[in-house]
């Protein structure tokens, strides 16, 4: 949940404006090495004046005061939209259900009406403090506004997931309809096949991001094209042929059917109830689903994914063929420096670095492997200093914001380090390790139930991933909660069926650890029902038979032969 803009102060919700103007100047002091979080601290300050100084409803004063937020639109961020609706839903008057109700419905019909100024934040922030991944009952019992906003979030998964090269330019394309000028003839030709494969695949999502206006005034300057222009036009042709290549929706039809797809009710730690559910559509597993990309990227996915399994030799060789495709990206020297790091080549790691500062002194994968350098070394203040400056260059650098928090962490500062979590999961909702930072930060600061809170709000950020259930019960583990960790799994087994291999090996490893021999045979026998070459899971089998007194040699044999390595991945 997001802190009010008063909590966020250190003040109580009925603190006047002289006291926020007084307990912001503190904050400022504090955080006088963080931009970005002085960015987040002067827009809750311009929030809070315009909120304390307007009378009305709840929402005619949310809509005056949020438009103070404006100015801070331009971040990614949507912190500043989070902490206004929790100081509204914190109010004493909004502590009725009625009252929470009606104003989560007016929010609705204003998002459901089309893009205005800040709406893009807005649908974000509203996703979440109205936690309507997780429960749609409301939004479907609000009529037609509710229901657009309900398809609005189902198309925002694949829209999220568009390749890299498509997010940007989709990105540029919003942002010059929400201008409201009139397009030029070349940009009609060059821009608008695209803008009609983005209609095409989310017309309810981009309803809300630029709005009914901007798209009719595009389509009308479309059609004074003549069509020979429209003919000799490659542009437009190529564009087009490639977005419907692109279309997940065209490659995969079962993936998502109408607005079926995103209800899952979690059974996780203080959710007692399961609520009804609407039919879901079959799940493809991730890898069948993920959009198809340029060379240059899929290079580099593969390079990330064997990062990700700890395969160094791999990762280097895709970011030699990346290289190849776009010698002139310092981006690629710099993320290979960091995997040479990873596999201990400190003199390939700074040969890299030297590569990457030669096509761009400005690369922040450069200050973040040298932070990371810094901080296996135990200097930390060194690893700030290096991480701030990267951040101020480029505010986008998730996972420099990430390596600042653990930095910060180490240090046990801890209110820096849940301001550089909460930052990096604004950024990348995905982002485990940021949510296990904020987990121990709470833990530390002797709140367990935030703590535990960090685990539900990631999976209520991606429901779907087998990958989210294995964090969260790492999550939960780390904070010595093992039935909660369990819970996480068993549930991620229904949630996500393309990963209950890796989820029930999760759950035989972790009840090895707990002495419950019996229940983990089950769970890996499980597992090699699925997969019978697993030889992690064969191997744990073995372990749990030896734990009630069977012979486990034969499967310690088989498991050994098929991955020598395997008893490494067991605590001893």
């Amino acid at each position: 949940m997001s802190e009010t803009i008063f909590t966020r102060l250190g003040l109580p919700g009925t603190a006047d404006i002289n006291s926020v103007e007084a307990a912001a100047a503190q904050q400022r002091e504090r955080l006088a090495t963080q931009p970005e979080a002085i960015h987040i601290l002067d827009a809750d300050l311009a929030f809070a004046r315009a909120w304390l100084g307007r009378e009305g409803s709840p929402f005619t004063r949310f809509l005056h005061a949020s438009a103070a937020l404006l100015p801070y639109a331009d971040q990614r961020s949507v912190a500043p939209w989070r902490d206004a609706l929790a100081t509204v839903l914190a109010e004493p008057d909004m502590q009725t259900a009625e009252a929470q109700a009606g104003f989560e419905q007016d929010i609705a019909r204003h998002l459901a009406a089309g893009w205005r100024p800040g709406n893009e934040q807005l649908f974000e922030a509203a996703q979440h403090s109205f936690r309507w991944m997780k429960d749609r009952r409301r939004l479907l019992a609000m009529g037609a506004p509710g229901q657009r906003i309900d398809a609005a979030l189902d198309e925002s998964i694949p829209f999220g997931r568009q390749n890299y090269a498509d997010h940007l330019e989709t990105k540029r394309l919003c942002q010059r309809l929400r201008t409201g000028e009139v397009p030029t003839r070349a940009e009609v030709l060059s821009d608008l096949p695209f803008l009609n494969s983005l209609l095409e695949r989310f017309p309810n999502l981009m309803h809300v991001l630029v709005g009914p206006q901007a798209i009719a005034m595009w389509r009308e300057a479309g059609a004074l094209v003549p069509q020979h222009e429209w003919r000799h036009s490659e542009a437009a042709s190529t564009r087009a042929r490639e977005a419907k290549a692109r279309d997940p929706f065209r490659r995969l039809p079962h993936l998502l059917i109408g607005g079926t797809a995103l209800m899952v009710v979690l059974g996780m730690a203080y959710n007692k109830w399961k609520a009804p559910v609407r039919p879901r559509a079959p799940v493809a597993s991730a890898e069948a689903t993920r959009p198809l990309r340029d060379p240059l990227e899929e290079k580099i996915f593969q390079a990330r994914q064997a990062m990700a399994a700890r395969d160094i030799p791999a990762a280097i060789q895709a970011y030699d063929q990346a290289e190849q495709l776009a010698p002139q990206q310092a981006r690629i020297p710099a993320a290979r420096a960091l995997a040479r790091f990873e596999g201990g080549d400190q003199a390939g790691t700074e040969r890299d670095l030297q590569r990457a500062k030669a096509l761009d002194p400005n690369e922040p994968g450069i200050a973040l492997v040298r932070a990371r350098i810094d901080y296996q070394a135990g200097k930390f203040d060194a690893a700030i200093s290096g991480l701030s400056d990267a951040i101020s260059r480029s505010s986008e650098c998730t996972d420099c914001r990430l390596w600042r928090a653990l930095a910060y962490e180490s240090k046990h500062d801890l209110d820096n380090a849940l301001t550089d979590a909460d930052a990096a999961i604004a950024q990348d909702s995905r982002n485990y390790a940021a949510y296990a930072i904020r987990s121990r930060v709470w833990q530390a600061k002797g709140d367990p139930a935030k703590a535990v809170a960090q685990g539900a709000m990631l999976l209520e950020a991606w429901p779907k991933e087998g990958q989210t259930y294995l964090a969260a019960a790492q999550l939960y583990q780390g904070l010595n909660e093992p039935t909660l960790a369990l819970r996480a799994l068993e549930t991620g087994r229904s949630a996500a069926p393309d990963a209950e291999a890796r989820l029930a090996e999760a759950s035989g490893r972790l009840l090895l650890q707990l002495k419950r021999p019996a229940e983990a045979q089950r769970q890996f026998e499980a597992v090699l029902k699925l997969r019978p070459d697993a030889a992690g899971a064969r191997y744990g089998l073995a372990l749990a038979k030896r734990q009630q007194g069977q012979n486990g040699d034969e499967d310690l044999r088989q498991a050994q032969k098929q991955d020598p390595s395997v008893a490494a991945t067991y605590p001893k």
